[in-house]
């Protein structure tokens, strides 16, 4: 049997009107503003787009190992950093950075693959 929350609210004090659409439907989920594009690009270079439509990094779903956790959640508070994403995020763009013309060539190589297999010339 499936629970009536309506009394917990009423219990609570909660208007039951905060959570219904005009024609008296209850709302399903949380409403999220939407961010303009400032909004979202700013969001994004800083790491925090949680619950603004629009606003979206890319993520990964990476494993470590022990020592390799350790180190990435032990450090970013020697740095001065507020989370293991940004250190995460530091050490790539250093990486990057140092072999910019590696990266660049890989760039390159993945284009002009991609190129060819649009065209069909490779199978």
């Amino acid at each position: 049997m499936k629970k009536d929350f309506n009394q917990i609210s009423e219990m609570w004090g909660e208007d039951k009107a905060a959570d219904t659409e005009p024609d008296g439907r209850r709302r399903k989920g949380i409403v999220r503003p939407t961010a303009s594009p400032e909004e979202a690009a700013q969001r994004e270079a800083e790491l925090r787009t949680q619950g603004k439509k629009g606003c979206r990094t890319q993520k990964l779903n990476m494993s470590f190992t022990k020592e390799n956790f350790e180190f990435l959640t032990t450090c970013p508070t020697l740095f001065g950093m507020r989370s293991t994403t940004q250190f995460m995020n530091f050490i790539v763009t250093a990486f990057r950075e140092k072999h910019q013309d590696v990266f660049d060539m890989a760039r390159s190589i993945k284009e002009k693959t991609r190129n060819l297999k649009n065209e069909g010339t490779m199978e």
